[in-house]
C-alpha cells in the first residue's frame, strides 16, 4: 500500500512516493516488527512495474512454508522508496562520474534516515534499533546500500547489497577501506555471473576490501551464481536466501559451501604442504593463490581427492585462495596459511581469516 504520495527531500526540492507491505497480522496484534528498507520502490511488489522484486509474494510463502513446516519465522514490515527516474543515478551515488552524475547520496541518505524512517517509526508499530533495521538494493540501489550502511552504521545494521554499480567510481573502494568501524554490519554480497565482464572480480574485490576494513568475515557472505543476471528475476529469486542470512537465521558456516564436505583445507606444517581435499561431486577443480607480499599468482588444475600444495616461500604471506569448478567460482579467501586449522568439534574444515 501507498503510505506517501510524495515525501519531499529537503535539500534537493523533489519528493518521493513510499509504500509499505505489512504483516498479514499487523492490524490483529499489538507485536512491533523489524524493517527492511528497498530501494527502487517501483520495482519491488507485484503489479507495481513490468520487472518486480514481487517480495510480497515471496514473503508469503516464506511464510506458508513455515506453517507447513511448523517453524516460527520473524515477519517484517517492507518500506519500498521510489527511485527517482533521471534523478536516480544522481541520489543513489556519493561519488560523481564525469559522464553520468552522482554526488546527491549523502542528501537522498539524510531524506531516508530523517524523513523516511522517521515516519515510519512515527506511524508504524516498528523496532526501530539498528539491530532491527535493513537497508537492501540493487544496481545503483546496491551501491547505495554500501555506501548508506558504511555512513549511517548507527541507523543500519544489516546489509543487502546486490549486483553494486562498484564501476562508477574508482574511489568507492577506498572509501570502504577508510571508513571508520562504530558498530558492526551484517552484509550480504551478491551478483551474478552472467552479469558485466567484471561484476565478478568487482564483487570480489569488494569482499576483499571489506576485510581488509576490519569488518568480521563472519558478518560477511557473498554468493556468485553461475546463472544469475542482472535482472529484478535473478534478485527475486535469492530474496528468501538474503533474507535469511541478513536476519541472522542463517550463520556464516550454514551459508558457504565450506559448511559441507565438498572441499576441506588443511596443512602439513612439517612438510610445509598446503592439503585440499576435493570431493568427487566437484567438476573440474582448479585453485588460484595469489601471494600478497610478493604479487606472485599460483594456478592449479586440483583431482578429487587429497592435493599437496608446498607452501615453504610464503608461508608466512597473507594469500588469496580461490577455488573453481570449472568456470564457476565456488570459494574465495584471503588467509594466513599459517594460521590454517582444523575444527576439531565438527567434520568440516576451517581456517583464521584477515
Amino acid at each position: 500500500m501507498v503510505i506517501h504520495q510524495a515525501m519531499p527531500i529537503p535539500g534537493l526540492n523533489r519528493t518521493r512516493k513510499v509504500w509499505a507491505h505489512l504483516p498479514f497480522d499487523y492490524w490483529t496484534s499489538e507485536k512491533k516488527y523489524p524493517v527492511i528498507y528497498m530501494m527502487d520502490g517501483q520495482n519491488l511488489f507485484s503489479n507495481e512495474y513490468k520487472a518486480s522484486w514481487n517480495v510480497d509474494r515471496a514473503l508469503h510463502q516464506i511464510l506458508n512454508k513455515s506453517i507447513v513446516e511448523h517453524q516460527s519465522i520473524q515477519d517484517y514490515i517492507i518500506i519500498g522508496v521510489e527511485h527517482g527516474e533521471e534523478y536516480r543515478i544522481d541520489e543513489y551515488s556519493a561519488w560523481k562520474n564525469e559522464e553520468f552524475g552522482g554526488g546527491d547520496a549523502p542528501v537522498f541518505l539524510d531524506f531516508i534516515c530523517n524523513q523516511v524512517k522517521k515516519f515510519v517509526d512515527q506511524n508504524f508499530r516498528t523496532r526501530s534499533e539498528r539491530k532491527d533495521t535493513i537497508l537492501i538494493g540493487s544496481s545503483m540501489g546496491g551501491l547505495f546500500v554500501l555506501y548508506a550502511s558504511l555512513e549511517r552504521q548507527d541507523v543500519f545494521g544489516h546489509a543487502g547489497i546486490f549486483s553494486p554499480s562498484l564501476w562508477f567510481s574508482k574511489d568507492i573502494l577506498s572509501y570502504v577501506t577508510t571508513k571508520s568501524i562504530e558498530y558492526p554490519v551484517r552484509f550480504l554480497l551478491m551478483a551474478g555471473q552472467k552479469e558485466s565482464q567484471t561484476m565478478t572480480s568487482d564483487l570480489l574485490e569488494l569482499y576483499d576490501t571489506l576485510l581488509e576494513a576490519g569488518h568480521a568475515d563472519q558478518d560477511i557472505h557473498y554468493d556468485l551464481h553461475k546463472d544469475g543476471s542482472h535482472h529484478e528475476n535473478y534478485w527475486a529469486k535469492e530474496f528468501e536466501f538474503a533474507l535469511d542470512w541478513l536476519s541472522g537465521g542463517m550463520t556464516w558456516k550454514d551459508a558457504g559451501v565450506i559448511s559441507n564436505n565438498h572441499f576441506r583445507f588443511d596443512i602439513d606444517p612439517s612438510q610445509y604442504e598446503l592439503k585440499v581435499f576435493i570431493h568427487e561431486t566437484i567438476e573440474a577443480p582448479s585453485l588460484r593463490i595469489f601471494d600478497y607480499c610478493h604479487h606472485r599468482s599460483f594456478y592449479y588444475n586440483l583431482y578429487h581427492g587429497v592435493n599437496r600444495i608446498p607452501y615453504e616461500y610464503w608461508k608466512d604471506c597473507l594469500c588469496s585462495l580461490r577455488l573453481n569448478s570449472g568456470d564457476d567460482l565456488i570459494y574465495s579467501r584471503r588467509a594466513l596459511l599459517s594460521q590454517l586449522r582444523v575444527i576439531k568439534e565438527t567434520p568440516t574444515f576451517e581456517m583464521d581469516l584477515i
